[in-house]
């Protein structure tokens, strides 16, 4: 027993030695793998050996941050490139921009390739489409200014484009690709473009998809590469389709589908002539589908190679250039084949000799990361280590790229746009967005760089190029993102700015150009191939910027042949070499004009700025001025904005729906939706994320109306139907019912799904809605539910929205549904209310009237309100506008609810059912609103007169005085005598308001001796007398006196109530004469009653022009805040009221905003 027991010890024993020893072996293998492959794959000997290495301290990364300006800019145009909908791949690859300095301005200028907007089918432009396909812009001290559609003018679809100066003369030149071919324009200075003519001529039609500008054969002049993408047929067949199959995939969309092409080299002659040496460098030959082309130096020997980036499933083809010749590189002097590439990219910063490249590729295929250097042949592939790559986007389609050092760190960061090929699925003109990707490189002791990335901004779109700028000259590079059918992106850089920087400009005409160029300071040095000014579809900005951290200085050399040029210069300087000299160029932003106002007058200074664009500046100067606003003033600004909408100033509805104040979000609200701007889409919906419910339900209602308009914002705002329906799963009702009102509008299939996934769990005050929106959406899936809601439900509401439901779905079974429900013990009453209630319902309209009444009459026993089960049925039947059926018996039994809502609902029937004045004393007895309290004037116009009003309650005689004129005179006299003895007589300001629209209209009924008691009684409705021509003005300023020693001025206010029916029924002249010239009277009250009559009444005007002519502000900003403004121009020189000593620069600047925004016509809205 016992060797048995140790034998299985030994055997246990055995077992485990050789676990610990495998786990040693796996333990030791991780070390090397993780010692080894970082030292094969990244560390790279320096090239340079007076090349000295800082030491790198680990710190907290700052990511590099962008605001996203469009609006401000000036940038206002959108790319557009289909024939009604995406159909396929010309309409979804290109969208590009060239940064150029067109004007020699110091300030970088945008040309954009636009497309060539919606056209017919078969590609002819479309009669009504005004797209121009090339949009030129200047940049003035960093705002845009588009330029005349003719400066570039062009009608092809222009695919992409580059600036370069091609003949020496100091001015960039522009290029242009298309579907069609190429066109070249002269830069004539001025921002003057002549078209070459003989150039076209060069190259035969066909779709160029990316142009490259580089010193090919190296003789001082730019020559070009063609990258043409393929033999495009429009609706050309698979053989699944040819032969009556159907396909998997869209093969519209796939570049494969089509021939490739052969790529076209022209050589610069000089003087803008050029030759075709395509045959001749051994292009021809190659028929691929390339996407875009990239000189680079890829092997770190200071020599630029070509690069043809292929979509597909070809791989990236390279060249060398040697002896002025092009030299294809074999694919195995390449460390792997990379293939479906669609850009590349080479990003270096200081004290690193060899750049890192990176390859963008496509959906579902990683990118490519490389370092240049002459052990190219053997590196790998080091996407994953650089982190540039996550298994979370490996999904999203990468097209241009920019690498830069945005923050000044010395270290160079990363920019990736992406977007999808094929249309969006709920919007057919738009391609499928995805968010661009910003990496920034982190400190690290590792011997490859490392990134942490991140989305570059919350406004999604579609993006084919990323482009590097300094478009405001700060010394930090912003962004450009060039969209694919949508607005582009302009994003300024707001990174921490953590060092200096320095920026060169190497002119192409200079002797230097395509030197090699080193920056040093302190002992480091930077080796750096000729500039890379290439990004996809397009160009970045030409100046050549370097981040330098903590540096004070650098030196700058550049080398060329045998030649170099050495100079130190300052940091935080633009320079640009002229001869042999680095001269600094510096134009940095100057002050835009502000307005100069009041502070805080915020509705003043958005009038000064009608007519022209928000600059970012004036944005900011605007916000801190709101801030500062009063509740007035800002009930001005919403006033402003909702009656004037001006589309310039979108960017500040936008900004202002974040606002604290209710009014001006229901205002920025409004004017959103009054504009409607495709481009405001973009902004609206990540408001439609928010768990803010005024703010998200502001944006779904502004969805809900464009969706009602078939004709409104008709490319962008069904983007927003997925971001509704994540909402519906929200547990607030009030955020799911403002969805399914904006759904219900939309009318998209998809929605009943969605709505019928989450309905049983849905908030049940939103039910209703919801079931709402399945009938506008009208898809036969929901029928079976809806019948389900009819049957069983006991919410009347759900109830009725089910029915109206069924019948905008035509459902044929209803007719038998509704009429079974009669007969139904447990749910016949219920539908029956819903049936009975319905003129109630939203979108009751949908239900015939005699097909309900026919419905109605299926009951065999219509049920008592009396008898009904709940307050809450009761209230349903009792809020129906035809139900006056109801005995006044039943009434009398329903007041013992202990619902105020059926209570109301009761005491306005009970009032509809009065037979004579004797049951008007005991409903008088309540508390009556302002319906009621109308009700009850019409009963005392057609009810006999009989009532004895002897000892009533003070409630009862409030409500009485308030109709005194309508009584008997012996009524009268009973009602002022009680009310004479009341120490606790009151009026609500309901009463208040009726009482004067009584007397006003019923007053001649009133006895003189009512009339006196009245006055004596203090109440201030002496205006009664002005009726009458016997009373004088000196009696009504007696009047007037006794009311104020009498403290009863409350009820003089009520008279500012008065509307324009009942003004009819006093002598206006007789009543304004009393007010406004009387002398105990103040100001503030008679200024109120001029602005409020003056449109009415001369002396309210004479009296109010008086006061403004002798410099009284509060009368003209009163008259202007009462838009009184038009009046005032007809009646007053502006010019003598600006020059008016009296008034403050405030109260003219005020009026001179009005005067700024007449001047430019703007209707307001209605009129």
């Amino acid at each position: 027993m016992q060797n048995r027991q140790l034998s299985k010890i030994r055997l246990v024993t055995r077992h485990l030695l050789k676990l610990v020893s495998l786990i040693c072996l796996l333990f030791f293998l991780l070390l090397v793998v993780l010692q080894i492959i970082p030292s094969r794959n990244f560390t790279i000997p320096p090239t340079n050996p007076n090349l000295i290495t800082e030491p790198k301290i680990q710190i907290e990364p700052q990511p590099i941050l962008f605001e996203d300006v469009t609006l401000t800019s000036g940038i206002n145009h959108s790319h557009i490139q289909h024939s009604g909908t995406i159909n396929d791949i010309r309409d979804g690859l290109n969208a590009g921009a060239c940064i150029a300095d067109f004007d020699g301005d110091g300030w970088v200028d945008l040309l954009f390739a636009a497309g060539g907007g919606q056209t017919r089918y078969y590609g002819r432009q479309s009669w009504w489409n005004n797209h121009y396909p090339a949009i030129m812009y200047h940049n003035q001290s960093g705002f845009f200014k588009r330029l005349p559609n003719a400066t570039i003018d062009v009608s092809s679809s222009i695919t992409a484009c580059a600036a370069n100066d091609l003949d020496n003369d100091g001015l960039t030149d522009v290029l242009l690709a298309s579907t069609e071919g190429i066109v070249l324009f002269r830069n004539a200075g001025n921002l003057k473009f002549e078209r070459q003519e003989n150039f076209s001529q060069l190259v035969k039609p066909a779709w160029v998809s990316h142009i490259t500008v580089s010193g090919i054969n190296q003789d001082g002049l730019p020559d070009i590469h063609l990258s043409r993408f393929i033999r495009y047929q429009k609706n050309i067949k698979s053989l699944e389709l040819a032969t009556g199959f159907s396909e998997q995939h869209q093969h519209q969309f796939d570049p494969q589908s089509f021939d490739g092409m052969d790529n076209v080299l022209l050589l610069n002659q000089g003087k803008l002539n050029f030759i075709d040496k395509t045959q001749e460098y051994g292009l021809a030959s190659r028929q691929e589908r390339t996407v875009s082309a990239t000189a680079l130096d890829i092997d770190g020997d200071g020599k630029v190679e070509l690069l043809e980036l292929n979509s597909s499933d070809q791989s990236v083809r390279s060249y060398s250039i040697n002896d002025n010749k092009l030299h294809l590189i074999e694919r195995n002097s390449w460390p792997l084949t990379i293939n479906n590439t669609h850009y590349v990219d080479s990003g270096q910063q200081l004290g690193d000799a060899n750049p890192l490249l990176f390859f963008s590729r496509g959906a579902g295929l990683a990118n490519i990361a490389l370092i240049a250097n002459a052990d190219i042949k053997t590196g790998q592939d080091i996407i994953w280590p650089t982190q540039l790559m996550q298994h979370n986007n490996i999904f999203l389609n990468y097209w241009g790229s920019a690498f830069a050092d945005f923050n000044n760190d010395s270290r160079v960061d990363l920019v990736m746009a992406t977007g999808g090929l094929m249309a969006d699925s709920f919007s057919q003109q738009m391609t499928q967005a995805s968010p661009n990707v910003c990496a920034t490189q982190i400190p690290t002791n590792t011997a490859s760089p490392v990134f942490t990335t991140h989305s570059c901004n919350s406004a999604i779109a579609s993006s084919r190029s990323v482009v590097r700028l300094d478009y405001n000259n700060d010394g930090k590079m912003d962004l450009l993102f060039v969209n694919n059918n949508d607005f582009p992106q302009l994003m300024v850089n707001r990174s921490s700015d953590a060092g200096n920087w320095i920026s060169l400009d190497i002119p192409s005409d200079s002797k230097w150009y395509g030197a090699q160029l080193s920056i040093g300071g302190n002992g480091i040095m930077h080796i750096m191939p000729p500039a890379n000014r290439t990004a996809l579809f397009g160009n970045h900005d030409p100046r050549q910027h370097f981040g330098l951290a903590s540096r004070q200085n650098t030196t700058v050399a550049l080398s060329k042949a045998k030649n170099t040029l050495q100079q130190e210069l300052s940091v935080n300087h633009f320079y640009r070499l002229e001869g042999d000299t680095w001269a600094i160029k510096d134009v940095f932003p100057s002050p835009l004009n502000r307005i100069e106002l009041a502070q805080g007058d915020i509705a003043s200074q958005v009038r000064m700025l009608m007519g022209q664009s928000i600059t970012e500046i004036q944005y900011e100067v605007l916000d801190k001025i709101l801030q500062q606003a009063s509740s007035e003033q800002i009930t001005e600004l919403a006033n402003l904005i909702s009656q004037y909408p001006y589309n310039p100033h979108l960017a500040l509805y936008l900004h202002w729906l974040s606002a604290t104040s209710p009014i001006l979000q229901t205002a920025a609200a409004d004017a959103i939706l009054q504009l409607e701007s495709e481009i405001s889409v973009r902004y609206l919906l990540p408001h439609l994320a928010s768990d803010d419910n005024v703010l998200y339900c502001l944006v779904a209602d502004v969805f809900a109306q464009w969706f009602e308009q078939e004709e409104a914002v008709t490319r962008a705002k069904y983007l927003a139907i997925p971001h509704l329906m994540r909402r519906l799963a929200s547990q607030s009702s009030e955020i799911v019912s403002c969805t399914a009102k904006a759904l219900g509008y939309a009318e998209h299939q998809n929605s009943t799904s969605a709505i019928l996934a989450i309905i049983e769990d849905a908030p049940a005050n939103a039910k209703a809605d919801l079931i709402n929106a399945l009938g506008k959406i009208r898809q036969k899936e929901a029928i079976s539910y809806l019948h389900q809601q009819v049957q069983t439900s006991k919410n009347i509401a759900v109830i009725q929205q089910s029915i109206i439901a069924l019948v905008r779905l035509n459902d044929l079974h209803l007719d038998r549904l509704v009429k079974t429900s009669a007969v139904l013990s447990q749910q016949s009453t219920y539908v029956y209310v819903a049936l009975y209630a319905l003129s109630n319902a939203i979108d009751n309209v949908v239900i015939d009237s005699e097909k309900r009444k026919e419905w109605l009459q299926s009951w065999p026993v219509q049920p008592n309100v009396s008898q009904l089960e709940s307050d809450y049925l009761r209230e349903f039947y009792m809020d129906t506008s035809d139900n006056q059926e109801i005995p006044f018996e039943t009434l009398n039994i329903l007041t013992r609810s202990e619902s105020p809502r059926l209570a109301t609902l009761i005491l306005k029937q009970r009032l509809m059912r009065v037979l004579d004045r004797s049951n008007l004393l005991s409903i008088s007895a309540q508390n009556l609103n302002e319906a009621s309290l109308k009700i009850l004037e019409k009963k005392l116009l057609t009810l006999p007169a009989s009532l004895n009003l002897e000892n009533v309650n003070v409630l009862q005689l409030s409500n009485l005085v308030v109709f005194l004129p309508l009584f008997s005179a012996e009524q009268q006299s009973q009602i002022l005598r009680q009310a004479a003895n009341s120490q606790t007589l009151h009026f609500t300001p309901q009463q208040s308001n009726t009482f004067l629209s009584v007397l006003l209209r019923y007053g001649n009924k009133l006895t003189l001796q009512s009339r006196g008691k009245i006055n004596n009684l203090g109440w201030l409705e002496w205006l009664i007398f002005a009726q009458s021509d016997d009373t004088s003005l000196g009696q009504l300023g007696k009047l007037i006196d006794q009311a104020f020693a009498n403290r009863k001025s409350f009820f003089l206010l009520n008279w500012l109530q008065i509307n324009t029916f009942e003004w009819q029924f006093i002598t206006p002249k007789r009543v304004s004469a009393a007010l406004l010239f009387h002398s105990n009277l103040d100001d503030e009250f008679k200024l109120s009653w001029a602005i409020k009559y003056f449109a009415m009444d001369n002396y309210s005007k004479t009296w109010l022009l008086t006061k403004i002519n002798d410099g009284d502000e509060a009368s003209l900003n009163a008259c202007l805040s009462a838009n009184g403004f038009d009046w005032l121009v007809s009646k007053v020189d502006m010019a003598s009221l600006l020059s008016n000593v009296s008034y403050s620069l405030g109260t003219k600047n005020r009026l001179r905003s009005f005067v700024q925004m007449a001047d430019h016509n703007l209707t307001k809205v209605g009129s």
